[in-house]
């Protein structure tokens, strides 16, 4: 018999199959694109240079951190940056989103940044801080399928750090009320 090198697995394929199996056949040219959030969300067209040749890339609406792109002799890993504002888990987006207390308690509206531009958003009476409400649709398109993912408000109730001296009288006034 021959000799065979035990130590690499894909070395016996080649050795009894003549080679072109396993590593040889995946050795293809990847690079990175790094693209901003709303891009992402968004998609984008992008001219880049690869080994001398100019390429038009069009990253589709939805992509995510590490989407692949392939090409006929290439492959493209999308980087995406992070937004200051917005998280993202797959097709869900998060963002924090401050009310004020009397808001909290009584109930009423605020206006929410989506990244489509703003919603108005209702407030239940009650409302206890780190509430989360979901809004259906308002999130990141899907890849593969058609609709978007959602996205999550999470009411960030605020206390004053000063309040004037009427202010803390009604606080007084709530506080001896039981509120």
């Amino acid at each position: 018999m021959g000799d065979f090198d035990f130590s690499d697995p894909f070395e016996i394929f080649e050795q009894f199959f003549g080679g072109g199996f396993g590593r040889a056949a995946q050795r293809r040219p990847r690079y990175s694109l790094h693209i901003d959030f709303f891009e992402a969300i968004r998609g984008v067209t992008k001219e880049v240079t690869i080994e001398g040749k100019k390429h038009t890339i069009k990253v589709p609406a939805g992509a995510n951190d590490g989407t692949r792109l392939r090409f006929d002799d290439f492959d493209i890993t999308i980087d995406v940056g992070t937004h200051a504002h917005f998280n993202r888990e797959g097709n869900d987006l998060f963002i924090d989103h401050p009310i004020a207390y009397s808001l909290a308690a009584l109930g009423g509206s605020t206006e929410v940044k989506t990244v489509d531009g703003s919603l108005k958003l209702k407030v239940r009476p009650g409302t206890a801080s780190h509430t989360m409400v979901r809004l259906r649709g308002e999130g990141v398109p899907h890849l593969q399928r058609g609709g978007k993912g959602d996205l999550y408000v999470r009411l960030i109730v605020s206390v004053p750090e000063k309040a004037t001296k009427e202010q803390q009288r009604i606080l007084k006034d709530l506080q001896e009320q039981g509120l």
